[in-house]
């Protein structure tokens, strides 16, 4: 199961390959799901090789993390995008930081990105 076979022409052999989003453990040759936040692994469900489009690896802990300005929500474990204010979060609302260049400052009491002075929050940025 989650196998798929493939002919070799230079060696004239064929090999039982595991598909996308699966590794073979090379014990019972099992195909086993990678972790869920992985696109691709090899040896194990952690050891990513390619990450989906909204997440990138994370060397510190071996598998792949969402991406800037996205968090990744706790039912689906999908990434979602943050509050258009937030550099990153936490959760929707919840900002971790803001991006400087768009003129706003962590509230550390709310977790929100607020307004320098002398600037004002247009909805979209």
């Amino acid at each position: 199961m989650y196998r798929y076979y493939q002919y070799n022409n230079s060696t004239s052999k064929g090999d039982c390959l595991c598909y996308q989003g699966y590794y073979s453990d090379n014990v019972n040759t099992l195909c086993k799901p990678c972790h869920y936040s992985c696109l691709n692994c090899t040896t194990s469900s952690t050891s990513c090789l390619a990450c989906p489009a909204s997440r990138q690896f994370d060397t510190n802990n071996q598998y792949c993390v969402c991406v800037s300005q996205y968090y990744q929500n706790s039912q689906s474990l999908n990434c979602l995008l943050c509050l258009y204010s937030c550099a990153n979060c936490t959760d929707y609302s919840i900002c971790t930081d803001c991006n400087a260049a768009k003129f706003r400052t962590l509230n550390s009491i709310t977790k929100q990105c607020t307004c320098n002075n002398g600037y004002y929050d247009d909805g979209n940025s």
